[in-house]
């Protein structure tokens, strides 16, 4: 047999012991008994503990953290409340669009998440269009400075 430890205990228990409930099992309900007694909770305590641990990633953007948020948040047997929702998502995003947020009086008390969405969006296309100047601006730098250098004299580069 290829159960072992607590699982081979629970089906001697239940499906092939002396005390056992159910005259007939098939191989789904014993499937299903097995999920049900091991592993059933320990998604729902990890999906918990993601939800309290995500973080927002900035290569992912702000619409895929909500989107996995909201993912372990329908892996819950107790989802949090739409205020706490908010407030964690807000509270995870970047200082840069935490900040616009505040700026627009978007807040997790008196803000429905479209407009939080919407908001945070808008705050990242920002971000993301200002580190595209910035490195644009650089690139422009430095090809300028690669034409001055070819004009100077080889004597005075080393």
């Amino acid at each position: 047999m290829f159960l072992q430890g607590d699982t081979l205990c629970w089906y001697d228990d239940n499906v092939d012991g002396i005390n056992y409930r159910k005259d007939v099992w098939s191989f789904k309900t014993i499937i299903t008994g097995l999920y049900d007694h091991f592993i059933h909770n320990v998604v729902l305590t990890e999906a918990s503990e993601k939800f309290g641990k995500a973080q927002y990633i900035a290569g992912e953007g702000v619409m895929a953290f909500y989107h996995r948020l909201s993912r372990y948040v329908e892996w819950m047997v107790r989802p949090p409340d739409r205020y706490t929702f908010k407030k964690h998502y807000i509270m995870q995003l970047l200082k840069g669009i935490f900040d616009y947020l505040l700026s627009k009086e978007i807040t997790a008390e008196y803000s429905k998440m479209e407009a939080i969405l919407y908001h945070a969006r808008k705050a990242e296309e920002g971000i993301n269009q200002t580190a595209m100047w910035y490195d644009t601006r650089h690139i422009i730098r430095a090809e300028r400075l690669a034409q001055r250098m070819e004009n100077v004299p080889k004597r005075y580069i080393n």
